[in-house]
């Protein structure tokens, strides 16, 4: 592997880097990003990171090409490998590093990759701090030193995280479950295993070739077996989540598609009086069916920018319970973390059927 002088500017997008392998991302890419990003670490003063991967046929190599960067930069690493994207976020929070990057290219076609990153805070780069990483890279001037890694499992105390303070009702709830053949594949039966539902799950095995239907929830063509599935097992709602696990999709027991701005009018309706801010945050894509009804119930809409690095940190800026944006990001913190977790967003709806006949 060597430093890759020629890097693609396009790569560098609004909120992560990404593109196709090996035209625009190869492993002297992914070697070279590790490089410069363990070395502005080191600028920063700082000495650990986390790294992941989603399960795409090119993540592995990827993965191991930045790691490779990483630990000539004297970084130490903690891999917790093969992973969803909210379980890196969990981690980076869990073991207290505020820097990492997960390799995913989340919903995006089987032949693309990328890198979503965080210097500090937890929170991923975004916007200027992209551009200037890339200026940073150009530049070429890298720290080497001698890093180590440290190889670690939170599946464990993920699942704890996921069910801590979730309080089903009598009903038991029948669900079917799509990953779509993404990185959730890899986690749904043991989670769900220990939940009080009954579930199904369809596309269940870990693909990294997506080949049943492309990994995007928000896209309702993409769901027609969930809809399927859901009506011929007469269960009374459908999950489906993105290639990396940051995103839910929601079918109702009829075989519908529930845009995510409905699901948060449900989500907002049941929160709303346990909740001291009652402001909610959504983004300009949601309709104004949203903000009606959080006017109705007595709170306050604030609609911001599209973006889930952007909507993330504004909902944590504001202190808000809850918010999202209409392509299947959400965010809860009465009694979750803060991050986007597809799973954790269907377990909330779960919580709620189960506590009542509609």
């Amino acid at each position: 592997m060597k430093i890759k002088e020629n890097i693609n500017k396009y790569i560098f997008r609004g909120y992560d880097i990404r593109g196709v392998v090996p035209t625009d991302i190869d492993i002297d890419t992914a070697y070279t990003i590790g490089i410069a990003f363990g070395s502005k670490l080191h600028d920063m003063g700082k000495t650990k990171c986390v790294v992941g991967h989603d399960n795409r046929i090119s993540s592995p190599d990827l993965h191991q090409a930045l790691i490779q960067g990483l630990l000539e930069s004297g970084v130490n690493i903690v891999d917790i490998g093969l992973t969803t994207t909210p379980m890196y976020y969990f981690a980076c929070l869990d073991l207290k590093i505020d820097s990492g990057i997960m390799i995913t290219a989340s919903h995006n076609p089987k032949n693309e990759n990328g890198f979503k990153f965080a210097f500090s805070n937890y929170s991923n780069a975004k916007g200027k701090e992209i551009e200037d990483f890339y200026n940073y890279i150009k530049q070429g001037k890298f720290y080497y030193a001698n890093g180590t890694i440290t190889k670690k499992s939170v599946k464990k105390d993920y699942f704890n995280a996921l069910r801590n303070n979730i309080n089903f009702g009598k009903r038991k709830v029948k669900v079917v479950l799509d990953p779509g053949n993404g990185t959730t594949a890899i986690l749904l039966d043991d989670l769900f295993k220990t939940l009080d539902v009954s579930y199904t799950i369809i596309n269940g095995v870990s693909d990294g070739t997506f080949p049943n239907h492309h990994p995007d929830p928000s896209i309702e063509s993409n769901l027609e077996e969930l809809k399927q599935v859901v009506v011929d097992t007469k269960a009374d709602v459908g999950l489906a989540f993105d290639g990396d696990g940051d995103r839910v999709g929601i079918i109702s027991n009829l075989g519908n598609f529930i845009p995510i701005d409905y699901y948060m009018i449900i989500i907002i309706r049941d929160i709303i009086n346990k909740v001291k801010n009652k402001t909610f945050l959504y983004d300009v894509k949601c309709s104004k069916s949203l903000e009606d009804e959080i006017i109705k119930l007595g709170g306050t809409p604030y609609c911001y920018r599209t973006g889930n690095s952007y909507t993330k940190a504004k909902v944590a800026e504001l202190d808000l319970a809850f918010g999202g944006e209409l392509s299947g990001h959400v965010y809860f913190r009465d009694k979750f973390l803060g991050f986007d977790s597809g799973i954790y967003a269907g377990i909330r709806l779960l919580e709620i059927l189960s506590n009542t006949n509609k």
